[in-house]
């Protein structure tokens, strides 16, 4: 009966450590994600301080189909299109 118990009681002791570092990988995870958002973000006004454009949005109007159809290599990069041939 002792054996048991002591038995049980390292596999509760082995079960508390692993949730414990489960824990911890979770906890790191968020805040690698976090540091990644954080990142991109002063990246983004670092790059607009310097006046430099951080999104590539197009500026000037224009008949979007007639683009996409008439320029499809920028859409589709030319070894895509040769794969699905």
């Amino acid at each position: 009966m002792l054996k048991q118990r002591l038995r049980f009681s390292d596999l509760v002791k082995d079960q508390e450590k692993a949730t414990a570092k489960l824990k911890i990988q979770q906890e790191l995870s968020e805040t690698l994600a976090e540091e990644a958002v954080c990142r991109v973000a002063f990246n983004e006004e670092y790059q607009e301080s310097k006046g430099e454009s951080v999104h590539n949005l197009p500026t000037g109007c224009g008949n979007i189909i007639d683009t996409f159809l008439h320029d499809q290599e920028s859409y589709f990069p030319l070894n895509l299109l040769s794969r699905n041939l």
